[in-house]
């Protein structure tokens, strides 16, 4: 087993590894996205044929590589296909492809590595045996396999509220396909946070990637104002709220909601299975995001850094180096 880049030309081979065409890790992103980082590697057996793929985001600073999971991309994308029938040697088949993954990125000249995996690898010893830090991350998924009415319970009381009083008030929820004032909603809501955001990266998604196939939005408006946008990117495997804002200038603390609820339905409409907050760890979402009623799933990040980073990243970022 071997782990080489790959280009365009295995584009179909990794659209059946994906089942179907990836709504992340796909060679789009490395062309209309990150053109410049983003690397897309396959996995291959010994007599050439490829069993997986996963992606990496490689950015220089200072003279230094940074290997990373990709800017709004939830995790490195590893998927491989394990054809294996016994459980001790299907186990063993994915230990093995963790091991070549940990490898070949430890193989690379880097200051810092700090990337996701998908949350159905949950097997990342080889990394902590090759002295990288595991820490556990987490996400909210809904099983939209469930009746509508059944979402919606799952909701806690307040947001049911919010909701209910948002759409008594007169806020008016529609499916939005103008997203430039998607993109000035969500600009605005982090400028009122005080967050920075690439605004490059923002329009490649909204305005390269996004497309009918692949995406959806949602704006919530009073009053003739739109103060409320969600944005969220599919495949047929699962929906990812991927881009949401609100304006602090309004009251009506339930327009967001509304609009995070009637993207989960439509997610549903398209038979989505799962529809996925897209990470949940900074405390304010993580409330936010709960209060949906999903389940919370882990998945690991693994970090490591070369000195002097490290000494600095355990100063400001003990928690993850």
């Amino acid at each position: 087993m071997h782990i080489k880049e790959i280009d365009s030309s295995f584009e179909e081979k990794y659209t059946r590894l994906c089942g179907g065409p990836p709504a992340f890790n796909s060679f789009d992103w490395q062309k209309k996205v990150h053109p410049s980082g983003l690397k897309v590697y396959g996995i291959f057996e010994d007599d050439g044929q490829m069993i997986g793929a996963f992606h990496l985001y490689l950015q220089k600073k200072m003279g230094f590589t940074f290997i990373k999971t990709p800017h709004y991309i939830p995790n490195i994308g590893l998927v491989y296909n394990n054809r294996t029938q016994n459980e001790a040697n299907s186990l063993s088949f994915n230990k093995k492809v963790v091991e070549q993954v940990c490898d070949f990125v430890s193989s690379l000249p880097y200051g810092v590595i700090s990337i996701a995996l998908p949350p159905d690898v949950i097997d990342a010893q080889p990394f902590f045996w090759n002295k990288f830090k595991v820490i556990p991350n987490y996400t909210y998924r809904l099983n939209l396999n469930l009746s509508a009415e059944e979402i919606e319970k799952r909701f806690s009381p307040e947001h049911r509220n919010s909701i209910k009083k948002a759409v008594k008030e007169g806020v008016e929820v529609k499916e939005c396909k103008d997203l430039e004032v998607v993109k000035k909603v969500i600009l605005r809501t982090f400028s009122q946070k005080e967050k920075s955001v690439s605004e490059e990266n923002i329009n490649s998604i909204l305005f390269r990637i996004a497309d009918p196939a692949n995406s959806f939005a949602f704006t919530a408006s009073l009053n003739n104002e739109v103060i409320a946008a969600t944005f969220c990117l599919y495949d047929n495997k699962c929906c990812y709220y991927l881009l949401g804002g609100y304006s602090n200038d309004s009251k009506q603390h339930g327009a967001g909601a509304l609009c995070v609820y009637n993207s989960i339905l439509k997610a549903k409409q398209l038979n989505i299975p799962v529809f996925d907050f897209e990470g949940s760890m900074i405390k304010e979402v993580e409330r936010y995001f709960r209060s949906f009623g999903g389940e919370l799933v882990p998945y690991y990040t693994v970090n490591k850094a070369k000195l002097p980073f490290e000494m600095i990243l355990k100063l400001i970022k003990r928690e993850l180096f």
